[in-house]
């Protein structure tokens, strides 16, 4: 058992034959991804981003777990209620990695995406419904369609409803809903082979702005705009 497999006994030990098959081939799997990035780092030098290419594998991943699990589970498929123009859970209060948000970063290049991160920069999962339902809408949210649908994080990747989805409009109130997802021992896998920090979206995309305007990376947003990103990020 590989020290990975051990640092999980509880879950590990509580799987059926099959079920410590599949953990193993999927511990296996992050190994091999991270040492393939750890070689792309040594040839390429140090300008690879190594957390960021990993993230997308991870996410590589995650939809093609998802996809082939529904097919194997078509009663399961059929239920899915989520589609394009549904947008209820894009209003929902999302934790990101520093990877994550880096990669997110990059699309910030409206006014609008730093002015609505900036609304909600001062609030977490407690008091998130105390913002006005239209403060919560992800900033990539353009016409009812993620915007950044193949970089979306993994908050956002691993969790499918079978349920009305009237249930998921967390203007009325929060209700519970019926999903289909990563099992447990997956998410946490993940969230363990991620080592990095994480934090409310808002927060983790300042700091990610911060890091590329010292870099002269972040060159989209206007000097009043990125000012303003900047002191937010650093509260």
């Amino acid at each position: 058992m590989s020290e990975k497999i051990k640092s999980f006994p509880n879950y590990f030990e509580a799987l059926n034959e099959e079920g410590k098959i599949l953990f193993t081939e999927h511990v296996k799997f992050f190994n091999r991804q991270l040492r393939d990035r750890e070689i792309e780092a040594k040839n390429a030098g140090p300008n690879i981003d190594i957390a960021g290419s990993l993230t997308k594998s991870v996410y590589s991943f995650t939809d093609n777990y998802i996809t082939d699990y529904l097919k194997k589970d078509e009663e399961t498929a059929k239920k899915i209620s989520c589609k394009k123009g549904c947008s209820f859970c894009c209003y929902l209060h999302v934790d990101i990695t520093s990877a994550e948000a880096d990669i997110l970063a990059e699309h910030v290049t409206e006014k609008h995406h730093v002015e609505q991160f900036m609304k909600q920069s001062n609030h977490n999962i407690e008091n998130w419904k105390d913002l006005p339902y239209q403060d919560r809408k992800c900033a990539f949210l353009v016409d009812g369609e993620c915007s950044v649908y193949e970089d979306r994080p993994m908050s956002c990747r691993k969790y499918l409803v079978i349920n009305d989805p009237e249930k998921c409009n967390t203007e009325v109130e929060i209700q519970t809903t019926e999903g289909f997802g990563l099992m447990s021992v997956e998410a946490i896998l993940i969230s363990t082979v991620l080592k990095y920090q994480s934090g409310a979206m808002s927060k983790m995309i300042y700091h990610a702005l911060v890091k590329r305007i010292k870099n002269g990376e972040q060159r989209s947003i206007k000097s009043s705009d990125t000012g303003e990103a900047k002191g937010a990020a650093q509260e």
